[in-house]
């Protein structure tokens, strides 16, 4: 809308001469701050100004006008003749939406939110990123894995989230607690050392304690304090959990290039070695998911030779290579 011609709407519509399609656009046009920021665009700083300052000024004057007539009204004088409440209603009812665009367009331009910065750390197939929190503390993100936190841990929390496995090393501060955020779990510590894993594809998240204490809940309830060399294993369909002892050095010995698998079925095991080495593992054979293996070895070996030591501790089992980056596994189940 021109400037001349909302300064001539304006004034008609405070006296009360504007017609009820000129009312109706007036009314469209306030209506349409909110939807079209930047609507009076068109005029400077000191025409914003200066019509703010004329419309407040002549709708308080109408609004004074009407209270005289009112007070008239009631003390008896019947000369004055009825008045236009409505009238008086929209005129202060444009009065403080006036003031509260005012206040939007000129003090909140000069309050700036501050935006929150977000650091993400992503790790790819084969890769074990070593990250140094805002606070000092330490994260070694595993393959396929990736974290993400504010940049200067803004807020009453150390907050992180993750996606996939990841080892924790948090300096203590008692005055900001530390959280990991896995799924549909929260990791609770002061200062402490501790494994995450929660990759999305898992039936199961674990966490375990090297150092320290945790508290570990889901969505809806506490489910238990971890301590020294104790895990929690939590199954997310079922939503039950078991908590059992574990073994410091065997958790972290992937952040030191080697794996190690205690009693774990063979289809646990391929899932790290696929997210490790970047291939895909299948089995043509029923039940070889399911051999119970013991194994360890240094990552540096080629995917090849693992699955190659696995098949022979699993016995009866052979590897072929389907094609590129893709191995079979096939044999008799170990039952």
């Amino acid at each position: 809308m021109e400037e001349n011609r909302l300064k001539e709407l304006i004034d008609k519509y405070l006296k009360g001469t504007a017609s009820e399609d000129e009312r109706q656009k007036l009314e469209n046009w306030y209506q349409s701050f909110d939807s079209k920021p930047g609507l009076t665009d068109f005029l400077t700083e000191e025409q914003n100004r200066l019509i703010q300052n004329k419309l407040l000024d002549s709708i308080n004057q109408r609004i004074d006008s009407e209270l005289y007539k009112m007070e008239d009204y009631e003390s008896g004088d019947r000369k004055v003749k009825n008045i236009n409440y409505k009238t008086w209603f929209v005129a202060a009812s444009v009065t403080i939406l006036i003031a509260f665009l005012w206040y939007r367009n000129t003090v909140d331009e000069t309050v700036k939110v501050k935006e929150v910065e977000w650091v993400k750390i992503d790790a790819e197939k084969s890769q074990v990123k070593k990250v140094t929190l805002p606070d000092g503390s330490m994260i070694w993100v595993n393959a396929e894995s990736s974290v993400r936190f504010k940049k200067n841990f803004e807020g009453k929390m150390r907050e992180v989230w993750l996606e996939g496995e990841a080892y924790f090393d948090v300096v203590h501060d008692t005055s900001k607690a530390f959280e990991v955020h896995a799924g549909t779990l929260t990791t609770h510590v002061l200062g402490t050392a501790f494994n995450v894993n929660a990759y999305d594809s898992d039936r199961k998240a674990v966490v375990t304690v090297t150092r320290g204490k945790v508290a570990v809940a889901s969505e809806k309830a506490s489910l238990a304090v971890l301590e020294r060399n104790q895990q929690i294993i939590y199954n997310r369909g079922t939503e039950r959990f078991a908590i059992s002892q574990s073994s410091s050095d065997d958790l972290m010995s992937w952040t030191k290039g080697r794996l190690i698998f205690k009693d774990e079925t063979f289809a646990e095991i391929v899932k790290r070695l696929e997210r490790w080495y970047g291939v895909e593992i299948g089995f043509r054979g029923a039940g070889i998911g399911e051999c119970k293996l013991t194994a360890s070895f240094d990552t540096s070996l080629p995917v090849n030779d693992v699955l190659k030591m696995l098949c022979k501790v699993s016995g009866n089992k052979k590897v072929h290579l389907s094609k590129k980056n893709t191995y079979l596994i096939a044999g008799k189940s170990c039952s």
